[in-house]
């Protein structure tokens, strides 16, 4: 199981504008890393996009995956927990993401089990 390689599917299909389109751009590059295998160059991808895009729960869950991907497990679980408060699908996104899509998430739903830090 892969993400999308193309932005023109429905979840992406959305109207953005300016920096956030930039940084659905970014992703759209990050998810066909994912697609490659080349999880941690992806997590950099989605930190950037999430960085461009920080009103965006959906960037923010994916930038806060590849911050922990990356070592950042703060920053990343911080970032978690934000998208999940604004959006609390992604919590059960999470729970069902396959390692080969998100070698992270299984640490992610450890870091959200403690108290935050």
């Amino acid at each position: 199981m892969g993400l999308r390689s193309s932005r023109t599917g429905s979840r992406w299909g959305r109207s953005c504008r300016g920096r956030s389109w930039s940084g659905y751009a970014i992703a759209g590059r990050a998810d066909e890393w994912i697609n490659e295998g080349r999880h941690d160059q992806a997590a950099e991808l989605y930190r950037e996009a999430g960085e461009l895009a920080p009103d965006s729960h959906e960037l923010r869950f994916w930038a806060g995956l590849g911050a922990i991907q990356g070592g950042e497990e703060d920053a990343g679980a911080a970032l978690l927990r934000s998208a999940i408060e604004e959006h609390p699908p992604w919590r059960e996104l999470l729970e069902r993401l396959p390692v080969e899509v998100a070698p992270s998430a299984a640490v992610a739903l450890e870091l959200l089990a403690q108290a935050p830090r």
